[in-house]
């Protein structure tokens, strides 16, 4: 399958969004080795092999399902929507795409950097404003915030600075203030103290070379002057990818691939019984014994009692408020995880089937800059940094 240049349609929002994941990255190198389509099972043993600098052999047969199920369930969902392969979900095989930003030009270069925090420089660039924003303090070194704001209006609209009112500039501060200068800052690409913003850069990252607008196909040629200097209205939102999952196997084998997935930290809530498989259990004593900082709350005693005699490194709460619970003839929340503060997913109790089982649906973002992840930070905020107080007074805080 070709992408051409006259019926790439893809933003290139959604592409680096789509390329914001180690993972993700991993399977276009595998991919790109190979002629063809490969079956879905042996690109997720090279990517889990590849993934611990280990031979093919000594892959797991855990590791290998662990990996295959994430690929099924959010990374190849992604890099297809994307158009960065060619993914045949019935008959289980994904081919390489020649897609522009997999050949090099303004982007192509961001897929083999191998450097810590890369995937959160990635999203935090899967954003036209942001990108926009940090080619302008790249050229003035720091700026005040609401200077800035004018001077990315004034290129998205293709105008003097001047010529952008103040209250266009007063309205679009608060989302520089509250979404994209944090989401930059947690990048490490610039320094914001509230007032001002000052250039950081990264050792691995042209900012030159990083396409501004958000719909330009002709940003992918090589040495495209647009690709840096062509204006482009754009609307400033995200293109984060936020999927849905439908039926309880598929939203047990996702909340397990983010627990198996988390490396620092684990927050999980859990509305009821039965919902805390033992297999969940035997994966959250695995990241608590691998150092993870496990959470787990729930309002039902008998999901707090499990947890604390099988986990007992756990820190576990009764949430205070019960926002999770809709009206009886409506659907409610059931599960939540949220791994690292950059994957998360919110999973709704739906009716009874005839086997008395609860139909289960869930949706997954994944990305420092996805839209759903942000919303998950911002109603936790830093509460969770400080949820093993455990104060009474404390507990009642958590908007949950």
């Amino acid at each position: 399958m070709t992408v051409t240049q006259a019926d790439q349609g893809q933003s290139i929002d959604q592409v680096i969004g789509a390329i914001a994941d180690e993972r993700r990255r991993t399977c276009l190198a595998v991919l790109g080795d190979r002629d063809g389509s490969v079956p879905a099972t042996d690109l997720a043993a090279e990517v889990a092999a590849r993934s611990r600098g280990v031979s093919l052999i000594d892959v797991s047969d855990d590791h290998h399902r662990q990996v295959l199920t994430d690929l099924v369930h959010a990374q190849l969902p992604a890099l297809a929507e994307a158009d960065l392969v060619d993914w045949d979900r019935d008959a289980g095989v994904v081919a390489a795409v020649d897609h522009p930003a997999l050949t090099g030009g303004a982007a192509g270069d961001l897929l083999t950097v191998e450097y810590d925090g890369w995937d959160e420089v990635l999203s935090a660039l899967s954003d036209a404003r942001r990108r926009r924003a940090l080619a302008v303090l790249a050229d003035a070194g720091e700026a005040d915030r609401d200077d800035l704001v004018r001077r990315v209006l004034a290129g998205e609209r293709d105008c003097e600075p001047d010529a952008v009112s103040d209250r266009d500039v007063a309205d679009a501060a608060v989302e520089f203030h509250h979404v994209h200068l944090p989401v930059l800052q947690r990048a490490a690409l610039l320094a914001y103290d509230g007032d001002a913003a000052e250039y950081l850069g990264h050792p691995a990252l042209d900012v030159d070379e990083i396409p501004l607008t958000a719909d330009a196909p002709a940003a992918w040629a090589d040495d495209s002057d647009e690709a840096t200097t062509g204006v482009d209205a754009t609307d400033g939102t995200t293109a984060d990818d936020v999927r849905t999952i439908d039926g309880r196997a598929d939203v047990i084998d996702r909340g397990q691939s983010l627990i198996d997935g988390a490396e620092e930290e684990l927050f999980l809530m859990i509305t009821t019984d039965g919902l805390l498989e033992e297999a969940c259990v035997e994966k959250l004593r695995a990241a608590a014994d691998r150092g993870v900082d496990v959470y787990v709350g729930s309002q039902t005693a008998a999901v707090r009692d499990l947890v604390r005699e099988e986990v007992p490194d756990a820190v576990i709460w009764e949430p205070q408020l019960d926002w999770m619970n809709f009206p009886p003839r409506r659907e409610r929340v059931g599960r939540l995880v949220f791994a690292d503060r950059e994957a998360v997913m919110v999973g709704t109790l739906g009716r009874e089937t005839d086997a008395g089982v609860r139909r289960e649906t869930a949706i997954t973002g994944e990305g420092a800059g996805n839209t759903l992840v942000l919303l998950l930070r911002e109603l936790l905020g830093s509460r969770l940094d400080h949820l093993d107080e455990q104060s009474p007074d404390f507990r009642s805080q958590i908007p949950l």
